[in-house]
């Protein structure tokens, strides 16, 4: 009996992680044809939409920022597309946008010889996506 539940736990949690990743995917796809279609300033809608106050949860765990996190990471990886920086930050800012999630997307830039672009994401002061190298860049807007 332990073993068939133990059998059932896996089955949901690879069900709930394969949404996750089709959620992910479906967004990242959609972030793409938002970024080449249409403005930046129609873009910062967007990117400035804040939960609801009144519904916005308060204590957020730490476990689904870490699943969403690896749903985009998978998406990106099984994608037939190139998945950038800002697609992520965009894809992953509708999906905490979904839960009632406070979440804020940085730009920053970088000037090494070659000037550089960069974008991401914090959620309760964690990075969901974009987090390699983001210490580089000097940030230069932040939507909350």
């Amino acid at each position: 009996k332990l073993n068939q539940k133990c059998n059932n736990m896996k089955q949901d949690i690879r069900t709930k992680d394969y949404i996750l990743f089709i959620e992910a995917w479906c967004l990242l796809a959609l972030a793409r044809f938002i970024i080449y279609s249409f403005p930046f300033k129609y873009i910062v809608i967007i990117l400035e939409r804040k939960p609801n106050n009144s519904k916005a949860n308060k204590n957020v765990n730490p476990l689904i920022l870490d699943e969403i996190s690896n749903a985009i990471r998978r998406a990106c990886n099984h994608s037939f597309w190139k998945t950038k920086c800002f697609e992520q930050a965009l894809a992953g800012k509708i999906m905490l946008n979904l839960r009632r999630i406070k979440s804020s997307v940085y730009f920053g830039v970088a000037d090494n010889g070659v000037f550089m672009a960069h974008a991401w994401l914090e959620c309760e002061g964690r990075t969901i996506t974009g987090g390699k190298g983001k210490d580089k860049f000097a940030v230069i807007n932040k939507f909350q």
